[in-house]
């Protein structure tokens, strides 16, 4: 589909059209280096949640085992 579209505008616009491929594949390049620096930094994100859901995990245990013992 890709292919047939660049195909068709490269018919319509002539040689402007590959203005426009490269600025398409420069925004393409630049939102796939953008998407691995937040894929890294939502599996920090997700690290750090889930290591506070297990303080919270252990908290709530430690009150549970105290009220029953009181």
């Amino acid at each position: 589909m890709l292919i047939y579209s660049f195909t068709f505008l490269f018919m319509i616009l002539g040689l402007s059209f590959f203005s426009g491929l490269a600025i398409f594949i420069i925004g393409s390049y630049i939102n796939y280096r953008i998407s691995l620096k937040v894929r890294v930094y939502n599996k920090d994100k997700a690290k750090g949640k889930d290591q506070r859901m297990n303080y919270t995990n252990e908290a709530l245990g430690n009150i549970k085992t105290i009220k029953f013992y009181s």
